[in-house]
């Protein structure tokens, strides 16, 4: 916040006149009735114009020398939101997450009975005091500020993480901590609540609440506490939240909450912070409709860790009553009551958990094995805590889908089964099983409850949605389901590269090329090196018989997946002298050299490629006792449409028990063929 050389005596917003020395709002030469805090909020933000302004600046400029919560500066934001909007000032606040406030606008200096003078951002005014404006009735009476002795003032950002010095020093943070967080929290939750009735939120995302422990090693728990947060929001009945997923990629973009707000197609915004300390955890949260940038309600909830999970239940039901009269009443429900949720849990086993899912939602290979050890940990330390197990379940699903171990799929379901001992209302660990029963058992009827359990218990689970049209919809050639599934799994996670790629996977296998290769090209504008995309991008290729785009999108896959630069030399030179036959070729060679039996479906391709009847069955048929996950399509994708000629290819699909498509083999099988291995699916 820049400092001024000669302060403005007066800044003009469309009608109204601030007078910045006296702190008084005028309009038509009337004073405003206004709180005198929300005028001091107003002069920083006015003689800042059209810059950020932090809410520590804020903060320290208004309260000096005090500590008082953010929940005070969100009500006076909100009031003047409030005043300026119904005035019809081209002058509006913004909110920039994790950042502050921003008063954009053109907001002038003037001299009484003078015409204002544009300055565009006027320089910052030193404050002083002056006699308070009048106070609106309308307006809750502000609450007496907390303020401490300097040997007891601590910064907002570290007043929680107090190291004791002497037994002495202790009682005092201890006293002042549980004094100040039990005052606050009743008037933050009662005297700061701000009308919501007007304002239609139908969607909502949660920003990655900010770590103010002032411990970059606390990340972890704030990222696992707004993952947490965005699934107990999700149970709301009549409420769209969007995954954490998307939401996170505005982790640091300096973007407003109305940019951000369309940028998701979400109605209200959830952002707030976490503090940390030892035993005790403080959660501040704001609610903010997205396209006003309006204040609606703001909390405090300060607990034990222990009692974390109470804690968001708290947060979950207290922004459910705020946005009731947004849905329609039939659905305007609080988050379901769900039986065998413990509300304690053991603060270990939760800290584990938390660093499990930090590391499990990057979402690549090398990260598995570390969110299975967190998670293992967890659910050793605390049996009954059932997200641990839903979590550990959820990382041998993709472990079994990425590699040929069979140690993996017995695992996921004995996670998920021990899971659902402790929460059976967990739509994580339902939808965990319901893919154990279809990927590695090929049981489609039990398969079909889990997935629906799951997305009953949870319509805002993204990846059960996903799962749900990818490992049983597609198999059973439901494919217009599929795609209505997949719809909402991208609605409801708008930035996730493989929600597209599978949104546009599903496309593509209903023939609607031109909006699978949309999807698939906005997933790549996301992440060039996206392996499923790339994957993806083979059998799209082959499709549209661009054998020679094929071939290149082969050999960089190579290079992308595992860095082979002899196979991908082998694909460059074997299309070069044989066409799509020469990369089969090389891609059962590659095999072979690294000392794997070339088996699955892709195999199979392959060797039908090169007309070997005999090697394609036994390629597939090894595949079976095993339950192989690349079998899970050989019914649906064109690519392998040529394996429905093979003499044991009925033999197999009555084993899998899927319908059949009738595809038919084109005369030219051995060089019209789709091709490429199957994407791995660390992503989904």
């Amino acid at each position: 916040m820049g400092t001024s050389k000669s302060p403005p005596g007066i800044l003009q917003l469309g009608p109204f006149q601030l007078l910045v020395s006296n702190r008084v709002l005028l309009r038509d030469k009337q004073q405003v009735a206004l709180a005198p805090r929300a005028v001091e909020v107003l002069v920083v933000l006015a003689t800042n114009a059209n810059e950020i302004v932090s809410k520590d600046d804020l903060m320290r400029a208004v309260w000096p020398d005090t500590f008082v919560e953010e929940v005070n500066l969100a009500v006076h934001i909100s009031a003047l939101r409030k005043l300026l909007s119904g005035a019809g000032v081209a002058v509006q606040i913004e909110t920039i997450p994790k950042r502050g406030y921003r008063l954009r606008g053109d907001v002038t200096a003037a001299q009484p009975d003078q015409p204002a003078e544009s300055s565009g951002a006027v320089a910052a005014a030193s404050l002083v005091d002056a006699p308070p404006a009048a106070v609106a009735p309308a307006l809750p009476a502000e609450p007496p500020p907390i303020r401490q002795r300097q040997d007891e003032v601590v910064s907002r950002q570290s007043y929680l993480a107090l190291r004791p010095r002497t037994i002495a020093g202790i009682s005092v943070a201890v006293v002042l901590l549980v004094v100040a967080g039990a005052w606050l929290d009743r008037w933050a939750n009662s005297r700061d609540r701000v009308n919501a009735g007007g304002a239609r939120i139908q969607s909502l995302a949660v920003l990655p609440l900010e770590n103010l422990s002032g411990d970059p090693g606390q990340d972890y728990f704030a990222a696992g506490i707004t993952d947490e947060l965005t699934t107990e929001l999700a149970h709301i009945h009549g409420l769209r939240v969007v995954s954490r997923t998307s939401a996170s990629q505005f982790q640091s973009a300096h973007h407003s909450l109305p940019e951000i707000a369309r940028a998701l197609a979400v109605d209200g915004v959830i952002e707030g912070s976490v503090v940390r300390a030892g035993n005790r955890v403080r959660i501040t949260t704001q609610l903010i409709e997205a396209a006003t940038d309006q204040h609606l309600w703001a909390g405090t909830y300060e607990d034990s860790i222990d009692e974390v999970i109470a804690l968001q239940d708290r947060v979950a039901r207290d922004v459910s009553r705020e946005i009731r009269a947004a849905v329609k009443p039939e659905d305007a429900l609080l988050p379901d009551a769900r039986e065998n949720r413990p509300g304690e849990v053991n603060r270990q086993a939760y800290d584990d958990y938390l660093q499990g899912l930090y590391v499990w939602n990057r979402r690549d290979m090398r990260s598995f094995d570390k969110a299975i050890e967190f998670f293992s940990r967890a659910s050793t330390e605390d049996p009954h805590f059932a997200p641990a197990l839903a979590s550990l379940a959820d990382v041998y699903v993709l472990y079994g889908l990425n590699g040929d171990d069979p140690k993996w799929p017995p695992l996921a379901r004995q996670a998920a089964l021990q899971a659902l001992a402790q929460d059976d209302n967990s739509a994580e660990a339902h939808a965990a099983l319901a893919a154990t029963h279809a990927v590695f058992g090929w049981d489609w009827a039990a398969a079909g409850r889990e997935f629906q359990r799951a997305i009953e218990l949870d319509p805002n689970y993204a990846t059960g949605h996903q799962w749900y049209a990818d490992f049983y919809l597609v198999p059973e050639l439901r494919l217009d389901e599929a795609l209505r599934e997949m719809d909402t799994a991208v609605t409801l996670d708008p930035l996730s590269p493989i929600m597209l790629v599978d949104d546009g996977w599903v496309g593509y296998l209903q023939g609607k090329f031109p909006q699978a290769k949309q999807q698939f090209d906005r997933a790549l504008a996301m992440d060039p090196s996206f392996i499923p995309a790339n994957f993806r991008m083979e059998g799209w290729y082959l499709a549209q018989d661009r054998y020679a785009d094929y071939a290149q999108t082969a050999a960089k896959n190579a290079l992308i997946d595992d860095n082979n630069e002899t196979l991908a030399r082998g694909v460059e030179e074997g299309f070069a002298s044989d066409g799509i036959r020469g990369v089969a070729r090389a891609e059962l060679d590659s095999a072979r050299r690294r000392g794997v039996v070339p088996q699955g479906a892709p195999a199979a391709e392959y060797y039908a490629r090169l007309d070997d009847a005999s090697h394609a069955c036994a390629a597939l048929i090894s595949s079976v006792p095993s339950h192989g996950t690349s079998l899970l399509y050989v019914n649906v994708d064109p690519r392998y449409a040529p394996l429905h000629a093979l003499p044991c290819y009925d033999q197999i699909a009555r084993r899998m028990g899927l319908p059949q498509l009738p595809l038919t083999v084109p005369a030219s099988s051995s060089t019209k063929t789709m091709a490429g291995s199957e994407p791995s699916q660390a992503t989904k």
